[in-house]
Formats: C-alpha cells, sequence, structure tokens
C-alpha cells in the first residue's frame, strides 16, 4: 500500500532531488515516490505512523488542478522529466504554481480573513526592477497575535549563539494555512 508504484533506484532519487526544488526542500525521513498516475506523492514511515499525500509537507497543497507529475521519460536511459501540470488547462510548467501573483493574492485574502494578521498577510513577490521604495513593510503592530501561529523551525533561539535578534528568528506558519513566514522577535 505504502510502496512505489515506479522502481525508483536511490541514483535516480537522488538525481531528481539535486534537479527539483519540490524535491530537494523535503524534511528530513520524508521521501517520495511516482504512482501510477505519474504523479509524485510524498511519504514518511515513522515507528507510530504511515503519512502518506500529495500535498507538500513543508511548501503546502498546489493549487486546484495542478499537480507534480512525470511528463516525458525515456525508459532505456532511466531520464525522468517533471514538471507541474495543470489537468483541466493540460498546461504545464517549470515553475511553482503556488508562487504565481495569483495564487499569492489568494493566501493573502485568505490571511486578512483571519482577525489579527493582518500584518502577517502582506505578501508579495518582488523583482529586481522594483524600486527599493516599493519594498517597505509594514509598520510594526503592537497587538500579540502569537496564538494564531505556530512555530515550525527555530532558526535562531535569541540566546546570542547566532545573529544580533534579541529574542530570535523563527520560521512560522499561520494555523489553518500552509504558507510559511520568519518571525524576528
Amino acid at each position: 500500500m505504502m510502496g512505489p508504484n515506479r522502481r525508483l533506484s536511490d541514483k535516480h532519487k537522488e538525481g531528481l532531488k539535486r534537479t527539483y526544488p519540490e524535491i530537494r526542500s523535503l524534511p528530513p525521513n520524508w521521501q517520495f515516490f511516482i504512482d501510477d498516475k505519474d504523479e509524485v506523492n510524498y511519504y514518511i514511515d515513522t515507528e507510530n505512523r504511515k503519512v502518506k499525500t500529495r500535498d507538500h509537507p513543508r511548501l503546502g497543497k498546489l493549487p486546484d488542478h495542478w499537480v507534480f507529475k512525470v511528463v516525458e521519460e525515456d525508459k532505456s536511459s532511466g531520464f525522468i522529466r517533471l514538471r507541474y501540470f495543470n489537468k483541466k488547462t493540460k498546461e504545464e510548467d517549470m515553475e511553482d504554481p503556488r508562487n504565481t501573483p495569483k495564487s499569492l493574492l489568494k493566501v493573502q485574502k485568505q490571511a486578512e480573513k483571519t482577525n489579527g494578521l493582518e500584518i502577517s498577510a502582506t505578501l508579495r513577490r518582488s523583482t529586481r526592477r522594483e524600486p527599493i521604495e516599493m519594498m517597505k513593510r509594514q509598520p510594526i503592530g503592537d497587538k500579540n497575535i502569537r496564538s494564531k501561529y505556530e512555530i515550525m523551525q527555530v532558526i535562531d533561539d535569541g540566546g546570542g549563539d547566532l545573529g544580533a535578534m534579541n529574542n530570535g528568528v523563527f520560521v512560522v506558519r499561520i494555523k489553518g494555512h500552509t504558507r510559511l513566514s520568519v518571525e524576528k522577535r
């Protein structure tokens, strides 16, 4: 039930990890396999439970109709090309559809509906051509919104060993959302 439908050697898996950020960014102990529909799935097998999902454990769910899948294969060499694929439009793309302006706007609108997350709801994609004045963030608010998100990873615990952030730097996720942000205290 948990095993892959397509057998990939460890060498091929390592090659795919080096080539595709989607796979390279899997958390420790997570693995991937390609199912009988040529779609990439993720799983973790711990002593206590088995988890299998099409949603990336760090990057979250792809927008509706999108999958990460095999779009080309050469069985003689073992070459596999993966792409993001829209099942509805048949569009194929190398760029992660989670990071399109349309997808980011949808996430922003969802976050804006959550009371107290107005500051966290500022998501936008910047370009090198954008003037520095356009990259200013909102002023820091004085509301305590810690109950609205959870800490996913500690970057700097604030003990003074790393950087200059007095109270730490953390990767956080708004509860009920898949997007990750950085909190500096």
